[in-house]
């Protein structure tokens, strides 16, 4: 995804989300959101909320969106984001340090 297309989807609406931009980037980022929908101590609750008022497919997009411009702000801020489970990044760093080994 170029950076053009980030800087265009973090502007500010007034409007609607569109299905502008590319298709596989869309579907990419609502399979994601449902992952963090299940399983992101941040997402979860966020998206009980928004479900509740207006939907579960609606709510999807609304936690990819959160999603996208949270991937955003990590990579021009360079930094981590914090509704990570440490259990699993341990298990990561440790699954790295394997395969560096090799």
């Amino acid at each position: 995804m170029a950076i053009s297309a980030i800087d265009y989807i973090c502007t500010r609406w007034t409007g609607r989300i569109t299905r502008q931009g590319n298709k596989r980037i869309r579907w990419f980022l609502t399979e994601a959101a449902q992952m963090a929908a299940r399983y992101d101590p941040k997402m979860k609750p966020f998206y009980e909320r928004i479900s509740r008022k207006k939907g579960h497919q609606k709510a999807l997009i609304v936690v990819a969106r959160k999603m996208l411009v949270s991937i955003y702000y990590v990579l021009t801020r360079n930094e981590l984001y914090d509704g990570h489970r440490e259990d699993v990044r341990i298990r990561k760093i440790k699954n790295m340090k394997k395969v560096a080994r090799k």
